[in-house]
């Protein structure tokens, strides 16, 4: 029988083999290391007490959405155990999904924030385009810093999007936000110090990491100061889908594909904050004025 640390070691082996993202990978291993250390690597899994430790997460002073987190991957590993017949079926706690936090920006909020950056200036002009993007398309970090200039389709307004999990997609680019993605694509050939062709460079010429796109919302967050807006690239994702709902008048379908969400329950939670959305949807569908 095989021990509880190489089951966990083979399970991030097959998350690889499957694509997932490194920073996915990363949140398993998190999870993984304070179960190993509390249980003992070495333990068979049959004898490793998981149901108890998965009960004793609640004591442990944590985030409602880290621990909600956290049993949700411990179930996604013990199913994978069960299912290639390393361990028998035991039923880990579940709780419900605790709300988004993240309050979203407005499109004045996010105008402000573009003017925050300098477009006469290259690295201004980049700042000013990766904010676009990310508001206009609902993009995530890691998906910005993997574009090249070859996913980029201005005569067709399409950008090829290399998403979580290998989900690989073509997306439609808005108007006005393909002309500033040109406009930045002219200055960008104008660089000399170019060594990658990854679409947004760093100062010397190289790769742009999402770590570095999430130090771009530092300067503006502490400028501003926006009551209760938690700055980063992830609220913008955030803010697009509910103006995407809310002022632009989509439906949760379609925003479904354009987040790339697996299920619909992922999106539905972005109709809660359109409040106005849900308001259009009454005026529009109720049988108000039969009565």
């Amino acid at each position: 029988m095989p021990t509880i640390g190489k089951c966990c070691e083979l399970f991030i082996q097959d998350r690889k083999l499957r694509g997932l993202a490194e920073g996915t990978i990363v949140t398993y291993e998190t999870v993984f290391t304070p179960m190993l250390r509390d249980i003992g690597r070495e333990i068979e899994i049959e004898a490793a007490p998981v149901l108890e430790y998965a009960c004793s997460l609640a004591d442990k002073g944590w985030a409602k959405s880290t621990l909600w987190n956290a049993l949700k991957l411990l179930r996604a590993w013990h199913s994978w155990c069960v299912e290639n017949k390393l361990c028998e079926k035991i039923n880990l706690p579940r709780m419900k999904q605790p709300q988004s936090d993240i309050r979203p920006m407005t499109p004045v909020q996010i105008r402000q924030v573009i003017g925050y950056f300098d477009g006469d200036t290259f690295l201004g002009l980049r700042n000013q385009t990766i904010v676009r993007l990310m508001f206009t398309m609902g993009l995530r970090v890691g998906e910005v810093s993997r574009l090249r200039v070859t996913d980029i389709d201005l005569g067709d307004r399409a950008m090829f999007i290399q998403g979580k999990g290998d989900k690989n997609i073509w997306v439609p680019i808005p108007k006005k936000t393909g002309k500033h993605l040109w406009h930045y694509m002219i200055q960008r050939e104008l660089r000399k110090n170019a060594m990658v062709d990854n679409l947004f460079l760093g100062r010397a010429g190289r790769w742009l990491s999402p770590d570095a796109i999430k130090h771009i919302f530092q300067g503006p967050a502490r400028h501003f100061k926006f009551p209760g807006i938690r700055m980063s690239p992830h609220t913008l994702r955030h803010s697009y889908a509910v103006a995407f709902l809310e002022l632009g008048g989509g439906n949760v379908f379609e925003l479904q594909q354009l987040l790339r969400h697996n299920d619909l329950e992922m999106t539905r939670r972005y109709v809660m904050l359109a409040k106005s959305h849900l308001r259009d949807a009454v005026d529009r569908s109720s049988p108000d004025g039969l009565v």
